[in-house]
């Protein structure tokens, strides 16, 4: 494996993390081995069938809020929703090496606003914190 391969599974030797220019020692002793990312079986005990090697386990929370007809109008119909992606912000692999994909890593907390209407556009954020929101887009809804 290259350094960068190394620093994308979280591997440590003596809890030394590698970096994507500098890999761990070759002589890096089994028990000193490990993985923030990546379940690694202790020696001697890994088992393609009982006990392989695997992505750590992890729990992801989204969170979806929003109302339809927000003033509850006839002629015009506002709505606003907000969702959130990754709630917790946990930084996780979904795979690792994968022959198609590469090392895919869990999206970052996204957090998404709209508020569309018949008769006006609708606008969508996206922020990585609170802080620090960029506009995604700008459409129109059409009339329906």
């Amino acid at each position: 494996m290259s350094a960068d391969q190394e620093f994308q599974a979280g591997f440590t030797c003596s809890g030394v993390h590698a970096t994507p220019a500098v890999p761990l020692p070759y002589d890096c002793p089994a028990l000193a081995f490990g993985s923030t990312l990546i379940k690694v079986p202790a020696p001697n005990t890994e088992n393609n069938s009982t006990n392989p090697p695997r992505i750590q386990s992890r729990h992801l929370f989204d969170l979806a809020i929003g109302d339809d007809n927000l003033f509850r109008g006839d002629r015009f119909k506002w709505s606003a929703r907000i969702t959130v992606i990754n709630l917790t912000n946990q930084y996780a692999l979904y795979n690792f090496l994968s022959a198609f994909s590469g090392t895919p890593y869990v999206t970052p907390r996204t957090i998404t606003g709209e508020t569309p209407s018949r008769s006006s556009p609708t606008l969508l954020t996206s922020c990585r914190t609170t802080s620090h929101c960029r506009i995604l887009e700008l459409t129109r809804f059409g009339e329906g």
